[in-house]
């Protein structure tokens, strides 16, 4: 047998030994499980963010009808933190109410107190203020700031300044 051979075929011999081959599967698995559960974080985050986007897409179109409404009122009959009750230039003499129902969490717009339509529903908590100024000692509300908190996001409230164009008369 010639060993001189077999020493040369030995030596020159490719490939990975069984401890190269384990510690490599092992840094293989670890780096997929890493991967994979950075997939999964990031498809739960991007379901909240979707959800939360809706959420303000909602309260902003919800917004934009209370906005539309408001900012041609020209006689306010009642002004309080939750409610609002006005007529507006164009069509005198209907009463437009804009109202919150805490128990059943519905933001409500209603012409004359009849049929009332769900302007926004699942809101936790809606408040306006008024910006108030006084002329030869006569209140006029030159607009009022809007506080919105939905129940998904509690946290942050969305809040709008409405400028009101005509600036009623304050009660």
């Amino acid at each position: 047998m010639d060993y001189k051979h077999f020493k040369l075929n030995f030596v020159r011999r490719a490939g990975f030994s069984l401890a190269e081959l384990m510690v490599s599967i092992a840094l293989i698995s670890v780096i997929s499980v890493a991967v994979s559960l950075a997939m999964y974080q990031s498809r739960y985050r991007t379901g909240m963010v979707r959800n939360s986007l809706a959420e303000m897409q909602k309260i902003n179109d919800g917004l934009k009808i209370i906005n539309d409404d408001l900012r041609w009122a020209s006689d306010v009959q009642l002004a309080a933190s939750s409610r609002i009750e006005f007529t507006t230039s164009e069509n005198p003499g209907d009463v437009i109410s804009i109202y919150w129902n805490s128990e059943t969490g519905n933001l409500y717009r209603s012409c004359n107190g009849i049929n009332p339509i769900v302007i926004l529903d699942q809101v936790a908590n809606f408040t306006m203020e008024y910006d108030l100024i006084s002329r030869k000692g006569v209140n006029y509300i030159r607009g009022l700031t809007i506080i919105i908190a939905s129940p998904a996001n509690e946290s942050s409230n969305v809040r709008k300044y409405i400028y009101l164009l005509n600036q009623p008369r304050a009660l």
